[in-house]
């Protein structure tokens, strides 16, 4: 779980410093599927750092719209399941 945890924080920290011209070659095809899977795992950092990067990725990749709206159930089924648990 620590690499996991390790290699998420480094995906987040490059969106946060790239934009569309420094993450020409970002696979977002391949991304967006793994950091949906993420978000299933029962570790909050994880899903933490899985969602964060989904986040700056719309922000630094416009065009990953496109593909992250498939994660848009999941990130809702979240925060549906965290406000009933509250």
């Amino acid at each position: 779980m620590i690499i996991v945890l390790k290699a998420k924080a480094g995906d987040v920290q490059m969106l946060v410093m790239g934009n569309e011209e420094t993450l020409v070659g970002f696979p977002v095809k391949h991304a967006v599927p793994a950091l949906t899977a993420l978000l299933h795992v029962d570790n909050f950092e994880i899903m933490h750092h899985a969602c964060r990067a989904l986040t700056y990725m719309l922000e630094a990749l416009p065009r990953s719209s496109d593909i992250i709206v498939d994660a848009v159930p999941t990130l809702l089924d979240k925060v549906v399941v965290r406000a009933v648990a509250y």
